[in-house]
């Protein structure tokens, strides 16, 4: 394939790379200090870590700590390949282009260090061999076995909205990431996704198995949980919008965090009414038994007498 890039514009990107610095400004953000301490992990300490969860809420900056590190390592290791996918590609050509160009406004990233847009393939090229891919990862009943990602090898990727995508697409991009230098660079096979409370997948994934529930997290994950009161640049204005906003949905998981306000439609119960059942008044009528008798399954039965 013909390079995307002159011999000139080669020559200009190391030169320019070896005199440029950056500082990543964290402004107190532990969190964020946090999730790069192991994206970067420049001694190897987080190896085993293979999937990285970030979120909790909203403006917890995830998608700007995600752009950089990989940013960096495009910039940093030459030929390597990463995808960044949401589960519209519109949406990632939009939120997440868009943050990229916001991030190298911020740091004032030469134009030569930005790399190359083909809006046609939907790939950021680098004058060192590197790429991003743009990624659609909606569901599709034509395609079960996700066999439309199996023909591409990444160094690592980048899911944003992860609760909006089918767990069986991400596991397929998993079996895709540590096969394009890895072994050359010594990094890891590393997936980075950021999203916000949800009942499914991310729940039992990264919200169940953490400290803040069962604490029994597998040693290749780990969940950073990011709220807008950890980010130090969010304005009081912004934060007082999602605390004080009028849906209670939006309060408690997009300020608050809240993994286990459902609301899914058409569910049986409202979450508030389950947590007051304990305070409910003292109305007794006729008795029943309820059974739930288990069987072949592997939970427990359980029997309940209800007044």
């Amino acid at each position: 394939m013909k390079s995307k890039f002159t011999k000139a514009e080669k020559k200009l990107f190391y030169k320019t790379l070896n005199e440029f610095e950056i500082k990543f400004k964290v402004n107190g953000n532990d969190k964020q200090r946090k999730a790069l301490s192991i994206l970067l992990d420049a001694n190897h300490v987080y190896d085993d870590i293979e999937e990285v969860g970030l979120g909790g809420g909203a403006g917890g900056s995830k998608t700007f700590t995600g752009i950089f590190w990989q940013w960096l390592w495009r910039v940093s290791y030459p030929d390597t390949h990463s995808f960044w996918g949401r589960k519209k590609l519109k949406d990632v050509r939009g939120s997440m282009m868009s943050t990229y160009n916001k991030f190298c406004r911020i740091y004032k990233i030469p134009e030569i260090l930005q790399g190359k847009l083909d809006g046609q393939d939907n790939i950021l090229y680098f004058p060192n061999g590197s790429l991003v891919r743009f990624l659609e990862l909606e569901y599709k009943p034509s395609d079960p076995e996700n066999d439309r990602f199996g023909s591409y090898e990444y160094t690592d990727g980048f899911i944003e909205e992860a609760q909006q995508i089918e767990l069986s697409v991400i596991e397929t991009l998993q079996t895709r990431v540590g096969r394009q230098m890895n072994a050359e660079y010594n990094l890891p096979a590393r997936t980075l996704e950021t999203f916000n409370p949800s009942k499914g997948h991310i729940y039992r994934r990264f919200w169940q198995p953490s400290e803040f529930k069962d604490n029994d997290m597998p040693k290749n994950r780990i969940f950073i949980r990011s709220l807008a009161t950890d980010n130090k640049y969010n304005t009081q204005s912004y934060l007082d919008k999602l605390k004080y906003h009028k849906s209670i949905i939006i309060r408690e998981r997009l300020f608050y965090g809240n993994f286990d306000y459902d609301d899914t439609p058409g569910k049986l119960f409202d979450w508030d009414d389950l947590q007051n059942l304990a305070n409910n008044p003292n109305s007794f009528g006729e008795k029943a038994i309820v059974c739930d008798p288990a069987r072949q399954g592997r939970d427990t039965a359980v029997i309940t007498v209800w007044n």
